[in-house]
């Protein structure tokens, strides 16, 4: 067992490394160095004997340890399978356009080919290569051809390269040029170019000109001279003198000085009248460049230097060179193989969301033709939709950018899938037995019951005011206050939002309260009235001090003496009326996220809440009116409406929100909302006439509005919070004095949170039936899930104790309460392609449940240690059985959670093979669930192992083990690059919570260990 948990901590220590080399490095490098290393399939197989050993040496082929058994042969037939897509599976893109048929495809993987020429012959040869930059490259070939003795050798390999040149003696004349833009062009004798409307030849024959609009360049004695059919403006760039160069006169290219070609300038960087092309590291990190390879090849001992110059996916041209009369051609990159069948893509069909840009749904509808077999059937290939034939699988992956052509991925590993598929179904077998077995270790557990801890009711009563008086707001308005009545039927009216999704304006508007003021309403004002009232009183509004400024030194900045400031107050008469924190969003934005301060962050903030109030005031996030002439179904605001309508529609559309506004403030006065509701019909009028195909139906926006005013995953925050603190301090209390009963009364209190929990899962109910699909899309609807899977996993343990129940309300509190952080977005949204499918569903429900059972082991762990801590020889024999209970309930909860993520990691390569043609690519996120599960592996298997079977070592790491669950859900999103990354350029400073956190686990683990060891316990003994 030791040398099992070294091969897992190896492997697990290994795989977490790569992701940062993957993240700095690129793809091949983590694949170079470890994923496709030799010694990392060693491991791999040393791991797969060592499970069996076990097998036979605990002899779990017995039927009472059948569950073991299944458990740990899913394990070998996983690996096993893996092994063979390794070896066999082949990965590949086919490019198609419109019309045209494919009959090859293009590899994933890289290759080195090599082309000989000599007396006629030919020779040629095709290596499959993995190249990085920060490893030993090796690759040496010997080729006897036509009585030449030939070498090649890898030299070096540069990831993103550029073009440069350097002397060779004998070799071409080189022309190094960069336009004022950045651009850089190297040409040759007997080649042309054409940078915008300039086409330059470099003649190797000595004419002037050969075309009118054509600049010619001349070599001649090392001098590099050019003629132009217009005259050619040269100004020196030191001192600033131009002068003007007469057309279709032979002029010298003088380096360094500005040449301005028919409006585009030109300076000449570099001149070898014998040269060549030679790779440099790019300067820029731009993705598109190619990279280069650097081969030496010796001919009969005659050296020369080529650059292979290639990308992933992409089949390169040849670099040629010729050493005592043979021809040697290099490239890297992807190759080119036939396939057995043909496809022809008939037709390409994109569909986008309303008002969009961004793509709902695309396909290719194909005619699979094979000759051999008479067949040329037409078949559908879209997102989640496979087509399978001879043993080859197309998905959807991309189309082009004119959407006249398809990328399909393309996979070939049939029997490699089909057995790690029959291991994952050992695994979830084995899973299932083990919660059945009544001699599972699971099971065990379970019926060791301990004395059950209880809380007090007669607080219940005060949990309940506090519930129902959360949100109310003191405070006495400065502003005309639209009735709520009104403002609520005004914000019945549909939106479009940015990505196209029609919503009630009651979403907007709560979505806009929430982001400028920090607050569901505002001085008894709820959000419907606050939007209502920004439109129709913009000069009252302007002047009101609600948008939310918190740092100190922005306060200072726009002068006010409070959190919150007026939108007039970021336009002060002492700056002329410009916008004062300008200047300083600019220097913010110019800083690399990870060196921007506490200050520079708020800024941006700020800045975010004032641009929104600006466009609330201009109109321009209101785009209520439908344009029934767009095929994109586009809505529009009244600000934009009349370059869009025409005649009545666009007199309509023009005048009824200035109208409305006249009539709202005549009704304010009157008390008569007689027109204002009138108005509002029209609108929904307009709406239902020119936009019904979008719009959704009246039972999804009344939950939607409802979903919106209940604010419910925001209002049991506080219910969870509240009620699981006081349930842990009583209970807390009667651990030190048992006098202090609380048996009675703690059931009405879990009922209470039993209670939550039934709104927490209506509210997901809610969201989903709202959103249209399942409510764990991004990391909002993820973090309610998770917080949801708590509180399921508390209650479902709430039998073994009550401090159960307690730490689960507190962390479902804790996560919620995260979910509602500034840099977390609760708006519902459309989803990508790629995400409509019902594996995805399955894999992020699982996966999400298990972080809230892995959570809670972590919070029970963190108390335990308190009260490990607190353990003395006076009340030893008092807080043991807490102490036992609880462990046993932390591993409890760590076999379901580590079940869960098991699972769902699985799940998730189902997803991913059904969605892109593999099961497993090493993406950074799925390398952390399978660290996550490694190590709550381990962590569940200390026991087995001599000097690790201590309870206070077991909560320790039962503790800090939720470490690497944090990286898998935040980590890998916001800080390393991948198919599930949020994070776009740099990565985002570390919060200082993640310091204070790991200082008060230190020190209370800490604490744990020195007051066991002084009372002789001991964190060997066992459990």
């Amino acid at each position: 067992m030791r040398t099992m948990l070294l091969f897992l901590v190896i492997f697990a220590f290994s795989i977490a490394i790569a992701t940062f080399v993957e993240n700095d490095f690129g793809n091949d490098a983590a694949r170079k160095l470890i994923y496709n290393a030799r010694w990392f399939e060693i491991l791999l197989i040393l791991g797969m004997i060592n499970i069996v050993a076990v097998i036979f040496k605990q002899r779990l082929y017995r039927p009472e340890k059948l569950t073991l058994f299944v458990f740990h042969v899913a394990f070998v037939v996983v690996i096993f399978g893996a092994g063979i897509t390794r070896y066999f599976g082949k990965e590949g893109i086919v490019h198609i356009r419109v019309g045209d048929t494919a009959k090859s495809w293009i590899t994933t993987d890289t290759y080195l080919e090599l082309l000989i020429e000599k007396n006629g012959h030919q020779y040629s040869a095709c290596y499959p290569v993995l190249f990085s930059e920060i490893s030993k490259n090796r690759f040496r070939k010997k080729i006897s051809f036509e009585g030449s003795h030939i070498h090649f050798s890898v030299k070096s390999y540069i990831r993103r390269a550029e073009k440069g040149i350097d002397y060779k003696p004998g070799g071409k004349p080189f022309v190094h040029m960069i336009t004022a833009s950045g651009l850089e062009r190297i040409i040759t004798s007997g080649e042309k170019i054409a940078p915008g409307d300039v086409s330059m030849f470099f003649s190797d024959s000595g004419q002037d000109s050969i075309s009118s609009d054509l600049v010619v360049l001349n070599d001649k004695d090392g001098v590099l001279t050019f003629t132009a059919p217009y005259p050619v403006i040269r100004t020196s760039m030191d001192e600033g003198i131009s002068d003007t160069l007469e057309a279709n006169q032979k002029h010298r290219f003088v380096p360094f000085m500005l040449h301005n070609f028919h409006d585009i300038p030109f300076v000449l960087r570099k001149y070898l009248p014998e040269g060549k092309i030679i790779a440099k590291p790019a300067t820029e990190q731009d993705t598109d460049l190619p990279s280069a390879v650097k081969v030496d090849v010796d001919i009969d001992g005659v050296h020369d230097i080529l650059f292979a110059w290639g990308k992933k996916e992409q089949v390169a041209t040849f670099t040629s060179g010729s050493i005592h009369g043979v021809k040697i051609g290099i490239r890297y990159g992807a190759v080119r193989k036939e396939l057995p069948f043909a496809l022809k893509l008939k037709d390409f069909i994109i569909q986008r969301y309303p008002g969009s840009q961004s793509p709902s749904w695309f396909e290719s509808n194909v005619q699979l033709i094979d000759q051999q077999k008479g067949i040329g059937r037409e078949e559908r290939i879209y997102m989640n939709h496979v087509l399978k034939y001879r043993g080859y699988k197309f998905y959807q992956s991309s189309y082009d950018s004119d959407e006249k052509g398809t990328v399909l991925s393309l996979n070939r590993d049939g029997f490699g899938t089909a057995v790690t598929y029959s291991g994952y179904l050992l695994l979830a077998l084995g899973m299932l037995l083990s919660l059945v077995n009544k001699k599972s270790r699971f099971r065990k557990l379970s019926q060791n019951r301990s004395k059950a801890n209880k809380v007090v009711a007669a607080f219940l009563p005060v949990l309940l005011f506090l519930c129902a008086n959360s949100y109310s707001q003191t405070g006495k308005n400065s502003i005309s206050e639209i009735p709520a009545e009104h403002a609520d039927e005004f914000c019945k009216i549909l939106v479009q939002d940015n990505g196209g999704r029609i919503e009630p304006l009651n979403t907007l508007a709560s979505e806009i309260v929430r982001k400028v003021i920090r607050k569901e309403s505002y001085k008894g004002q709820s959000a419907n009235q606050v939007f209502t009232g920004m439109l129709v009183y913009p000069e009252q509004w302007q002047q009101e001090p609600f948008i939310k400024t918190g740092h100190p030194e922005i306060q200072k900045l726009i002068g006010v003496g409070s959190k919150y400031a007026s939108f007039l107050d970021f336009f002060p008469a002492r700056s002329g009326g410009n916008y004062i924190l300008r200047p300083y969003i600019e220097e913010a934005y110019r800083k690399k996220p990870a060196f921007r301060d506490k200050f520079d962050n708020e800024i941006i903030r700020v800045d975010e809440r004032v641009n929104i109030c600006y466009m609330v005031y201009r109109g321009t996030l209101l785009k209520i009116f439908p344009d029934p002439a767009d095929t994109l179904n586009t809505w529009h605001s009244f600000a934009t409406s009349s370059e869009v309508f025409k005649g009545e529609d666009s007199l309509f559309a023009k005048q009824i929100f200035r109208y409305y506004i006249e009539e709202t403030r005549k009704s304010m006065e009157s008390n008569d909302w007689t027109k204002p509701s009138e108005i509002v019909g029209a609108i929904g009028i307009f709406q239902q006439s020119y936009g019904q195909p979008v719009i959704p139906s009246d039972a999804r926006l009344k939950a939607e509005t409802f979903y919106n005013d209940f604010n419910i995953f925001s209002r049991i925050t506080r219910m969870y919070l509240f009620a699981g603190f006081l349930l842990l301090v009583f209970q807390f209390l009667h651990i030190f004095i048992p006098r202090f009963r609380i048996k009675y009364i703690s059931v009405p209190v879990l009922w209470i949170i039993a209670l939550v929990f039934l709104l927490h899962t209506s509210g997901l109910a809610l969201r989903w039936y709202v959103a249209g699909h399942a409510p764990w899309s991004n990391g909002y609807e993820a973090l309610i899930f998770i917080a949801w899977a708590t509180v399921f996993a508390g209650l479902l343990f709430s039998r073994k104790s009550g401090i159960t129940v307690s730490a689960t309300a507190i962390l479902a509190a804790l996560i919620l309460q995260t979910a509602h952080l500034s840099w977390m977005d609760p708006q519902i949204t459309n989803l990508v392609p790629v995400l409509k499918s019902y594996w995805l569903i399955v894999h992020v429900a699982v996966i999400t449940a298990s972080y809230g059972f892995l959570g809670l082991g972590a919070l029970i762990a963190f108390l335990n240690l308190l009260l490990l801590f607190s353990e003395t020889k006076k009340n030893k024999n008092k807080l043991e059985q807490h102490i036992t209970g609880l462990t046993q309930i932390i591993e409890m909860t760590l076999i379901a959670g580590l079940y869960l993520l098991t699972i769902g990691t699985f799940l998730g390569g189902v997803w991913a093979n059904e969605s892109w043609g593999r099961y497993w690519g090493w993406d950074p996120k799925e390398t952390w669930a399978l660290v996550t599960v490694i190590v709550y592996a381990v962590i569940l298997h200390l026991r087995l192992v001599p000097g690790f079977k201590g309870r206070v070592l077991f909560n320790i790491v039962s503790l800090t083990g939720f470490g690497s669950v944090i990286m898998t859900y935040f980590g890998v999103n916001y800080y390393l690059s991948g198919l599930h990354s949020y994070a776009q350029g740099d990565p985002l400073p570390l919060p200082p919570l993640v310091y204070y956190s790991l200082a008060v686990v230190v020190v209370v683990s800490s604490l744990a260990v020195i007051n066991q060891y002084r009372l002789n316990i001991g964190i060997s003994e066992d459990t």
